[in-house]
Order: structure tokens, then C-alpha cells, then sequence
């Protein structure tokens, strides 16, 4: 589906790029039009210009209740939601992650935190993480990306010491996540010059050592 949540032609879906792999997580489940939905465009289009492949994990097309049994909870005799085993193979399969979110009540959004953890660390261990978070007024969600780090630490995928809030979303970001503010370009290059170095090195260091 990611082709279409882009709004590109169907037919582009199956082109493959050879660079990294990175899951991007978007927390808001809220109806259209959602500024999650322009900042994941945004955000994807960035990566993808850098040669990146992002698959989209949307919680609003997870079909995956608020968090009751985490995968780890199911004895070996149970079969398991196939949303469940689709979503574990998709996160199995990159190579780090990138969490756009908003920020409700000053903390992360319960849908995301709810989907990521039907996975422990064996899913996300070993993997670095960016943090992207946005608000429609003048802190950009900057209290939520506090929140993220031990969140994410604690899952494995240590996230990179940059950070990039972006503030007043509806105004920088169109509908299409096209930006009107040159310097979020910029500011994107200071994370991902982090987030790339440490998704190479430890995908190299993975393929060679292995994981305890």
C-alpha cells in the first residue's frame, strides 16, 4: 500500500531500490486530512532522494487492536493474527526505523506505542532509530521525542542523538508534504547524516559478527 498512501501510480509499487531499508512508524490514527499523513510523505521522500526504500507502518492500516497480546504471548501451539506475522516479518526485514510522530497529552501517541510493542527487542535489538516529531503550534512535539528515547532504548533500537521537531506542520508542509520552509531540508541532513552512518555500520557489523 505504500505506493498508494503516496499518491503515486500503483504500477511503481514493485521498483525496488538497492539502498538500506528503514521502517517508518507514523503514531496518529485520527481521520483525513492528518498532518500525519503530510509528514510521513515528507519524511519518505527525504529518505527516498537519499536512496533509501521506507516501508510505511501506519497504525490507521495495521488491522491490529490497541495492544492485548504482544507476539511474544502466544504459546507455540497458537496461531498468531496474520496482521501480526505480516507486520514481525515487515520489521525483521529492515535494516533501522524512523518514527514520525505527533505529540498528545505531552507525551507518545497511545497507537503508536501500542503497535510497537507486540515486538520486543528481539524484533528491533541491534538497529538504530531517527526521531521525527511535529506539532501544528511552536515545539514541534519536541516533549514526545523526550519520550521516545527510553521508549526506544528500551526496545533495542537506540535512537541517534539528533532529533528533528518540526513546529507549525499545517504551515511548512502541504497537504502533499511538499515544504514551503527551505530550512527543514537542512535540518533533515543533520539526522540523517547520524541515522545513515550508524544504519551502515551495523549492518555491516550484523552481517560480519553476527548478534550475541
Amino acid at each position: 500500500y505504500n505506493a498508494e498512501y503516496m499518491g503515486r501510480p500503483a504500477q511503481f509499487a514493485n521498483l525496488i531500490m538497492a539502498g538500506p531499508r528503514v521502517a517508518m512508524f507514523l503514531s496518529s490514527v485520527r481521520p483525513e486530512p492528518r498532518m500525519a499523513t503530510r509528514a510521513g510523505r515528507w519524511v519518505k521522500s527525504c529518505f527516498e532522494h537519499k536512496g533509501y526504500e521506507v516501508i510505511v507502518i501506519d497504525p490507521k492500516e495495521v488491522l491490529l487492536p490497541m495492544l492485548d497480546r504482544p507476539y511474544h504471548f502466544y504459546g507455540a501451539s497458537e496461531e498468531r493474527p496474520a496482521a501480526l506475522e505480516e507486520l514481525k516479518g515487515k520489521l525483521l526485514g529492515v535494516d533501522g526505523f524512523v518514527i514520525v510522530s505527533a505529540e498528545y497529552n505531552h507525551t507518545i501517541p497511545p497507537a503508536l506505542t501500542s503497535l510497537m510493542g507486540y515486538f520486543g527487542s528481539k524484533v528491533y535489538a541491534y538497529k538504530p532509530s531517527a526521531i521525527i516529531t511535529y506539532s501544528v503550534g511552536p515545539f514541534g512535539g519536541v516533549r514526545c521525542a523526550v519520550a521516545l528515547r527510553p521508549f526506544l532504548g528500551e526496545l533495542g533500537c537506540l535512537p541517534v542523538s539528533n532529533i528533528l521537531p518540526i513546529s507549525s506542520i499545517s504551515k511548512v508542509l502541504n497537504e502533499d508534504g511538499v515544504a514551503s520552509d527551505d530550512s527543514l531540508q537542512s535540518r533533515f541532513e543533520v539526522i540523517f547524516s547520524q541515522f545513515d552512518w550508524y544504519v551502515k555500520a551495523l549492518k555491516a557489523h550484523r552481517e560480519t559478527a553476527g548478534t550475541p
